[in-house]
């Protein structure tokens, strides 16, 4: 389940999902200071919203 970053800040250096709606949905983990970074690289105050992985499969954007 998407949550807002707007609403709530994930915990630091846990694996997660996040969501830009320039570049989509990617694995990472959130570093702090609006930085997500991942195997494609690092957002920093694009993130929308995110959701913690816990081993599901690449969710759908939010909203659908």
């Amino acid at each position: 389940m998407w949550i807002e970053y707007k609403q709530s800040e994930p915990s630091q250096n846990k694996d997660l999902w996040y969501y830009c709606q320039e570049v989509g949905i990617h694995q990472g983990q959130y570093h702090g200071d609006w930085i997500f970074a991942g195997k494609n690289g690092f957002l920093q105050g694009d993130v929308t919203h995110w959701q913690y992985d816990l081993g599901q499969d690449k969710p759908s954007r939010p909203g659908l």
